[in-house]
This record gives C-alpha cells, structure tokens and sequence, in this order.
C-alpha cells in the first residue's frame, strides 16, 4: 500500500524522550509519511527538540487537556486515510508500518491492526525490572496505543476519543468501536517498545487512572442490565 500514513505523538512534558520517538518514526520505510507531535500543554523544553527534529515534523500545541484530546487533535489535523499513534516515551520497530500495512493489504475488511510490545525500563527502575524478569514474562499484551494502526473510517464509525478520560480513553474507545463492529486484528509480532519510567503518565495519574476504570466496568454493566434480554 502506498497510502498515506498520519502518524500522531502526543506528548506532555517529553523533552527527555520525545527525540527517541520522532525518530523511530522517521526510520520507517513506508513512505508517504506525516509526521505531527500535539503538545499538550508542555512547560519544559518539548517544543525546542521538537523544533530541531526539522522539517518533517508538524508542531501543534494546545492548553493541557489530556493524552486522549491531544490524539483528537492531531487526528482533526491529519491528511491521510491511514492513522497511527505514538506515546512520547515509546519506540517503534523499523518495520512496524510496513508489517502492519501488509495487514490491512492482505484483508481490506479489518479496520485495526495492533501488535504486541516489550517492555524496557530506565535505570531508576531497576528494581521494578528485576521483578518483572523474575517472574519470566518478556513482553506485555498487545493492544497498546503505540501499536495502533487503523483506517480512518474506524473513527468515521465509531467517534473520537472521549476528551475527558486521559487515562482510559483508549480502553473505552475500543469497546465502542468493537460495538459499533469495527474489525480488530492483532498480529503476533513484537513491534513496539514501551518505556518504562518514574515521570510516566500512568503512574503520575495511577489513582485517577483506577477510578477512571471503575467507571468505565461500572458503566459496561449498567448498559448490559439495562439492555433488553431475549426470550
């Protein structure tokens, strides 16, 4: 496929890893590619690395209003009919695109294509990864945000991402999605890193993230009781 490919980071406060990812993006083969970082409200130095990534990135900035409306944004701002999403401090493998867009070649009815992720840490958790290591997994669930592939009529059917959940806005999506029959495919490849580190938005907000996801079960299952039952 020679189509397009949007690929959006959001970023808040990212200077220290940002680089890393607009570069792995870089590195991908497929072309054509556009490249656009939505600041989220950063009050470090994001916007000057941004900055001297050159031309090929698109800057945009927006009051802090959470990773979920960052991609909304840089979804509203996107040319191509094929979307990708990059966390700030994640990695992609130099073929993911071209794996992923085989994918969607190969089977024109699925609308998503996710793969699977290793995890790696920074130093300050050390600890942590030796945990982990002890109890012999190498690598997380696929369906993180950083692996997402998807054609631009996913969200033409199911919406955007809910603004007002930073946390669990892509959980939530992909359940309307999915409702909404938008066709999911995981591929069992390992095509992203995740960087794990003390500044991670999942831990910052690890206590609005669980109340958040309360919130979304308990909503899931009010909607099933209240759905009508059949005979």
């Amino acid at each position: 496929m020679s189509a397009l490919i949007s690929c959006i980071i959001p970023v808040f406060n990212g200077e220290l890893y940002v680089r890393e990812a607009i570069g792995s993006v870089l590195a991908q083969e497929h072309r054509p590619l556009e490249l656009i970082v939505v600041d989220d409200g950063s009050t470090d130095g994001t916007a000057n690395v941004v900055a001297s990534c050159g031309p090929e990135v698109r800057y945009l900035f927006q009051r802090n209003m959470g990773p979920t409306a960052a991609r909304n944004r840089g979804l509203a701002s996107a040319r191509g009919e094929i979307i990708a999403f990059l966390d700030a401090d994640d990695l992609w493998h130099d073929q993911k695109l071209d794996r992923q867009l085989a994918v969607l070649a190969e089977r024109p009815e699925v609308d998503v294509c996710l793969t699977h992720v290793r995890l790696f840490w920074e130093k300050e958790l050390h600890a942590e990864e030796t945990r982990y290591r002890q109890e012999e997994r190498t690598e997380a669930a696929g369906g993180a945000g950083s692996t997402m592939l998807m054609r631009r009529r996913a969200f033409e059917v199911a919406g955007d991402f809910l603004p007002d959940r930073p946390h669990s806005g892509l959980v939530e999506w992909f359940g309307r999605a999915r409702a909404h029959g938008v066709i999911v495919h995981m591929i069992q490849e390992v095509l992203v890193s995740r960087r794990m580190h003390a500044a991670s938005i999942s831990r910052i907000g690890r206590s609005d993230s669980h109340a958040e996801m309360f919130d979304l079960i308990k909503r899931r299952i009010d909607r099933h009781r209240e759905a009508p039952q059949s005979p």
